[in-house]
């Protein structure tokens, strides 16, 4: 082997439309080109594409400037954002400086990562002091998604934000759900 590395062909060649388990090999805050996000690295658990591992990102909520983005989206002006910011109780000095805590959205896809990885166990998922708390949290869980292709070329292998559920197999399964159910009997 030489100094001159492989050229990277994009990705894994995971197809778009597998149903696959999944665990969170790891999980950091990262800032994205135009948002934090969650990068995690997930690993396939079994079937022809066991072992495979590649990146996905599921955008990290700041909460004003989400607010603001949207308000601005509709055409308010920025005294009138500042004056709805302080009805809401949000505390700034301006409306666009740096959030300092993010959040996880409800409904969106780390949301759905939590709440799978976690079976569905809101008051968990929310106990967290931290997002890095949580993110280290959801190392070494599994759930189960459907891949889709990424990127401007499609090169990429990524999961789908709206089809996460509980892997009812996993060792960090919800002890009531049997061990023994198959995953090819869940109802997606």
């Amino acid at each position: 082997m030489g100094l001159i590395t492989q050229k990277n062909e994009g990705g894994t060649q995971i197809p778009a439309g597998e149903r696959l388990r999944f665990r969170i090999n790891s999980a950091k805050e990262e800032w994205g080109m135009h948002c934090p996000q969650a990068e995690m690295t997930l690993e396939v658990l079994e079937g022809p594409y066991k072992g495979q591992t590649f990146p996905d990102w599921s955008k990290l909520a700041q909460p004003r400037l989400d607010f603001v983005k949207a308000l601005r989206d509709k055409g308010y002006e920025d005294d009138k954002i500042a004056q709805i910011l302080k009805q809401r109780g949000f505390r700034f000095r301006q409306i666009d400086e740096e959030e300092p805590n993010l959040a996880v959205s409800n409904g969106g896809k780390l949301f759905n990562i939590c709440m799978a990885a976690f079976d569905g166990d809101m008051e968990a998922v929310d106990s967290f002091e931290s997002v890095d708390a949580l993110l280290d949290a959801l190392e070494g869980r599994s759930f189960i998604s459907i891949t889709k292709t990424r990127g401007k070329e499609g090169k990429y292998t990524g999961i789908t934000w709206d089809m996460i559920y509980p892997d009812s197999t996993s060792e960090d399964s919800n002890p009531e759900v049997s061990k023994t159910t198959d995953p090819e009997d869940m109802p997606f």
